[in-house]
């Protein structure tokens, strides 16, 4: 799918990594083999070519998972209302990207730890090891990124990651 507004579309690879590491909660949307949609706000870490999660060992969004691993995702910053006292100007500022992947429920629990690391490396938390029982009760789940693209309303376009 292409994006109707090229002059609002971020196509930088940097650019759109960029936004994956400053973000702060990513929206998960996810779909029953039946099509019903669900969408969950989560915390999450970025790392090039992934997008890690975790949480419980049982709910919605794991059976979910099981069901149906194609995924697709939403990070947004710096969002704003634009307030104008004509009620037909209202509109909102951001930056963000969306993008698609496959999701993996881990069970290796080298792999999960990595994944952790990597959770708690995009808020700069430690990054030590989980006991082997947290470890084991805890759900990793691992995108694997398959499309990224991005858009930007209300600010000047992010040209370089340090336009962010």
């Amino acid at each position: 799918m292409g994006m109707r507004r090229k002059d609002k579309e971020i196509t930088d690879p940097a650019v759109l990594e960029a936004i994956l590491r400053k973000g702060q909660v990513l929206h998960l949307g996810l779909a029953d083999v039946g099509g019903q949609p669900y969408v969950v706000p989560l915390g999450y870490g970025y790392a090039p070519g992934e997008v890690v999660l975790h949480g419980a060992m049982k709910g919605l969004k794991l059976d979910l998972i099981r069901q149906n691993p194609r995924v697709s995702f939403n990070v947004v910053l710096r969002p704003e209302l634009v307030r104008n006292p004509d009620p037909t100007e209202y509109s909102m500022r951001y930056i963000s990207v969306i993008g698609t992947g496959e999701a993996e429920i881990l069970e290796d629990p080298t792999e999960k730890q990595r994944c952790l690391d990597v959770l708690m490396g995009q808020y700069g938390g430690p990054q030590d090891p989980l006991p082997e029982e947290a470890l084991a009760r805890t759900a990793v789940i691992r995108l694997r990124v398959t499309s990224l693209t991005g858009k930007f309303s209300g600010y000047p376009k992010p040209l370089s990651p340090q336009d962010l």
